[in-house]
């Protein structure tokens, strides 16, 4: 799959998601370059006066959600980066009154299981061989890089 190919699943899976969970309100897609996220959104459906201003990652895996034996694997870099910018985001006096939190979204064949990072517990960091880069032009190479397996029943949706 190509870096355009790539693009255009993760941007399906971004709005068939927010299409089905209309609480969800899709403020801007970054995925079209290289982000360290893939789309910011605003989701009315809480229980104080404050709207939740998501930071969202989103997967598109073509295997169904019980593929990994161990959860939904997550790269510790990615992890890091989400809660890296929520707190910048945080430390800014524009967005003092504003609950910003960290997403992560994956897209399975059979579901969509959407995490709040900031309220999901992360067991210990394993090493898988995983692709070098997702997008490839076919002759992808592998590396061991550090991840979290995350419970599936902790999704939010």
């Amino acid at each position: 799959m190509n870096f355009n190919d790539y693009i255009n699943k993760e941007t399906e899976t971004i709005t068939g998601f927010c299409q089905t969970n209309k609480e969800i309100e899709i403020e801007k897609i970054y995925n079209e370059g290289f982000s360290k996220f893939d789309f910011t959104f605003i989701s009315g459906n809480t229980n104080t006066p404050f709207k939740i201003n998501g930071i969202c990652e989103v997967k598109t895996r073509n295997v169904t959600s019980d593929y990994y034996a161990g959860g939904c694997l997550i790269q510790l870099d990615k992890y890091k980066s989400l809660i890296d910018i929520v707190s910048k985001c945080k430390n800014k006096e524009k967005n003092i009154n504003k609950d910003i939190r960290a997403f992560y979204l994956v897209r399975y064949t059979d579901k969509d299981l959407l995490f709040d990072l900031n309220h999901t517990k992360m067991d210990a960091i394993k090493f898988e061989n995983c692709p070098k880069h997702t997008a490839s032009n076919g002759n992808n190479t592998y590396e061991f890089k550090p991840v979290f397996y995350i419970d599936p029943q902790q999704a939010i949706n």
